[in-house]
This record gives C-alpha cells, sequence and structure tokens, in this order.
C-alpha cells in the first residue's frame, strides 16, 4: 500500500502529454520556448486539472479549450468582461467609471453590493449625473484610450453584452478592477423657431419642457417662449415622454413666420405666430404691430378662402413663408354737422338712450382719407366743406390726408365737423356827417364817406324796460 502511495503521488505531481506519454523536466524547458498559439500532441492544447482520488489527493485530467469556449458563452456580459478589462486589475477593491474623458473611482464597500447601490453613491454626486435615462455599460476600448457609448444605439449595446440593465443582481464584485461607462439613453430633437433658427439637441425623455428651453438659452442664447408640437402647446412641467417624444425624429415648433398683407390700404406685415394659436389671436397681434383698430367686418383669408377667428393656425397647416390677406369691409361712422348737435344728443341719450339723433351716419372705408370722408358727407347731404373746416375726433383735430386706418378710426366713431366762423357785421352811425358804418371785428374805426374817428351804435329796436329807484 505504501508504494501505492508513492506511486499515485508521483502521478499527481506529473504532467502528460500526447499518448498519456510523462513530460519531463526537460521537456518542460523545451516547453517554454514555444509561442503560446503553437500546438502539443496533434494540435490539441491541454491544460492540467485536479480531481480529488478520495483521499485528499488530485488527478489531473486534461480538458480541450473547446469545452471552455462553450462555458464561457453561457453568459456574453462575463465575456465581455473578461476580453475588455484583462490590464484594469491593478486595484480589485474599486470600480472606475469613465465619464466625460475622466475615471473617477468608487471603492467597493462590501462584497454583497450591487450596481443599485452604486448608483445611489453616483446620484448623490453634482459632477456625474445619473437618471433612469442612464445605464452601466461596458466602454469600448480604443488605441488611445476609453470612449462613452453615448453615440451608439441601445439595441447595438444590448446586443453585444455591453449594456448592464439588471443592475439589482449584479455584484459590483464582478467588475472589481474594471472600467465602466454610463450610457445615456439619449436622441436628437429638432427645434425651429421662425426662418432664422433651425437646431438639433441631444435629449432624455425625462427632460421637461422647461430644462429643454434652459438648454437651448444655455448652449445656443436663445430664449424660447413656448414650443409646441402637433398644434398643441407643450406645458413646461411636462416631460418629453408625457406627450411621447421618445425617439430621433421629432421636430418641435416654437414660432413660424408669416407674412400678412393688406392689399387695399398697401401694407404688408411679417408676424411671428405660434401655430398652436388660433386666429383671433393672430389678428390682435398683427392690429397691435401696426397699430389699427379691430373692426367687426375683418377677416383673414388664406388661400381664396375666410378664416374664421376660432380655427387653429395648425389646421390650416400654415408654415414658414404662408401668407394671409386682411381684408376689412366697409363700416360706419357717425358725423355731427356741429359741436352743438353733439352736445345735444350727449345729453339726451344718457336720459331717454336715444342713440345719435343729430348725427348721419356714413358707410367708410379703412384706406379712404378724411378729404374722402368729406367728399362722401357732402355728397350725401347736399351740405358743402368750406376750406379751413376741419374734422374732430375726442377734441383731436384729424389731418385730411392721412387714411382712416392710421388715425385709427373705429366702428361708429363720432366725428364732429368744425365749421368755420363767420363774422358778423354791426351797422353803426357817423358822429360827423350821420352816414351808417358797417364794421366787422378787428376792423378800424372810421367813416368811409368823412374819414371821422367817432360813430355812434344805433338805437335798438327792442323793447327795454328798466328798473328805476
Amino acid at each position: 500500500p505504501f508504494c501505492k502511495f508513492v506511486f499515485l503521488h508521483q502521478l499527481s505531481t506529473m504532467s502528460f502529454g500526447a499518448g498519456d506519454t510523462p513530460i519531463t523536466s526537460d521537456d518542460e524547458d523545451d516547453d517554454q520556448v514555444l509561442n503560446n498559439n503553437e500546438t502539443l500532441g496533434g494540435g490539441s492544447n491541454f491544460i492540467e486539472t485536479h480531481e480529488n482520488d478520495g483521499i485528499g489527493n488530485d488527478n489531473q485530467t486534461p480538458i480541450s479549450d473547446n469545452d471552455s469556449e462553450d462555458e464561457n458563452m453561457n453568459d456574453i456580459n462575463q465575456d465581455n468582461h473578461n476580453n475588455h478589462n484583462q490590464t484594469n486589475n491593478n486595484n480589485s477593491n474599486e470600480i472606475q467609471i469613465h465619464f466625460e474623458g475622466n475615471l473617477i473611482s468608487f471603492p467597493i464597500q462590501n462584497q454583497h453590493e450591487t450596481l443599485a447601490s452604486l448608483r445611489d453613491r453616483i446620484k448623490e454626486r453634482d459632477d456625474i449625473p445619473m437618471t433612469h435615462c442612464h445605464y452601466f455599460s461596458l466602454p469600448r476600448a480604443e488605441e488611445d484610450g476609453y470612449y462613452d457609448n453615448n453615440d451608439e444605439d441601445e439595441e447595438e449595446l444590448r446586443n453585444s453584452g455591453r449594456l448592464l440593465s439588471n443592475e439589482d443582481n449584479t455584484l459590483l464584485s464582478t467588475y472589481a478592477g474594471d472600467i465602466l461607462s454610463i450610457y445615456w439613453k439619449s436622441f436628437d430633437l429638432t427645434i425651429v423657431d421662425g426662418m432664422d433658427l433651425k437646431l438639433d439637441l441631444r435629449v432624455s425623455q425625462d427632460w421637461t419642457i422647461k430644462k429643454l428651453k434652459d438648454e437651448v438659452e444655455k448652449n445656443y442664447s436663445v430664449r424660447l417662449q413656448c414650443l409646441s408640437y402637433g398644434g398643441m402647446e407643450l406645458i413646461d412641467t411636462y416631460d418629453l415622454q408625457y406627450y411621447s417624444i421618445m425617439k430621433t425624429g421629432y421636430t418641435l415648433i416654437s414660432r413660424i413666420s408669416i407674412s400678412i398683407e393688406d392689399y387695399t390700404c398697401e401694407i404688408a406685415t411679417d408676424l411671428l405666430i405660434c401655430d398652436f394659436w388660433d386666429f383671433e389671436k393672430v389678428l390682435t397681434t398683427y392690429l397691435d404691430a401696426e397699430r389699427r383698430e379691430l373692426h367687426k367686418n375683418a377677416a383673414f383669408y388664406y388661400l381664396g378662402k375666410r378664416v374664421e377667428n376660432q380655427e387653429s393656425v395648425f389646421t390650416h397647416s400654415l408654415t414658414n413663408r404662408s401668407k394671409l390677406e386682411y381684408k376689412v369691409e366697409a363700416y360706419p361712422i357717425n358725423i355731427y354737422d356741429s359741436e352743438r348737435d353733439y352736445k345735444y344728443d350727449i345729453q339726451h341719450s344718457n336720459a331717454h338712450n336715444s342713440g345719435d339723433l343729430n348725427a348721419y351716419t356714413l358707410n367708410v372705408y379703412d384706406y379712404w382719407t378724411l378729404n374722402d370722408v368729406k367728399k362722401a358727407y357732402s355728397k350725401s347731404t347736399k351740405k358743402p366743406f368750406m376750406e379751413k373746416e376741419k374734422f374732430l375726433s375726442q377734441e383731436r383735430e384729424l389731418e385730411d390726408n392721412v387714411p382712416l386706418w392710421k388715425l385709427r378710426i373705429r366702428d361708429n366713431e363720432k366725428l364732429i365737423i368744425e365749421r368755420e366762423q363767420q363774422e358778423i357785421v354791426c351797422i353803426y352811425i357817423c358822429c360827423e356827417c350821420g352816414s351808417k358804418v358797417n364794421l366787422r371785428r378787428y376792423d378800424s374805426v372810421q367813416c368811409r364817406q368823412c374819414f371821422h374817428g367817432a360813430v355812434y351804435k344805433q338805437r335798438t329796436t327792442r323793447v327795454c324796460q328798466y328798473s328805476c329807484r
């Protein structure tokens, strides 16, 4: 039995080659000269394993490399882990995170710590973003270092086994001494503002609209007042995922540039509007820009068809360089022949709600001037205008050669005619020759016959009564 034990012990410490031939120490020296890629004994490589013989000794069993490769293919992540970080085992008690070209070390606190625990530790830092759109991954190795995977597709990372998504069940010790990267699940988003701005921004689905606007202002120095998609305004507090914007190919609209033309008034206006506005909002913005008054019978026309104010810009598919036509039909104004008539109407309309009693209603157009109004009024009423007679509106004098839209004349505007005052002639009697002298205001007091400078006032013909004491 003792000899058998010694023989078994010698076998356990001896290596075997092809054909179960023992390899001597000289053969081992010769094997050191061979390359790792060369094969022994018929082209098969062998590695030794130890098998317990039941009494504490190990028996050697040759296993081929093909069997080892089959075992490694069962876990793609583990295979990538082994192949990727062969040279990064300098410190097996920590993990290094590659982020924006920097390596940040995180020590492994205990053997039960998982990737989910590492995520919580990273969230406590301010220099590395970590949201539910960030994942751990194995970075791709290049000749001059490691690079982030943010420019790679998520499916590509999953198929290659480099995306570590099962964080709760993955121990940190599995990647001890390795380098991990943080993959940001992001996509490209296009933002358009008028005709001058079109930019592509890398975003993630958890971004709020407010954060999106802030990033545009930070990176491009452009402040976006609003954003819309599909004719719907995007609320600042909601994120992109709420609006189902989660992949590349979406375009958000801030404003569109349109042209509004009024052919009768010869006005062309470029305007920036939002596509979720209704046309009533567009009309208000246009009138404010041109300082025009709102008229009841005014409307927009697009492609020759009248557009209702309650309709949306998006429903008519307006885009940059779209053109709207603005038309104002005839509207009424009230003209008073004198200020006395106007004051009379003011007193009696308040008392009896009778409206404009002494006013003449005239339909006018926005492109008319006051000279056109005078002609139309004289033709309708047969009352001519004197040269110096003017129109008054709310105690301001209106210029004759200015169009009504520039004067901001509204529907049912009240205009008062300021008539030229006729100077009254008074008859006096010369003190010297007794002839009659006709004098007006500012005339020199002098008889026209004898040129005497004193005159008498004529005796009145009306009855006068005096109270004397």
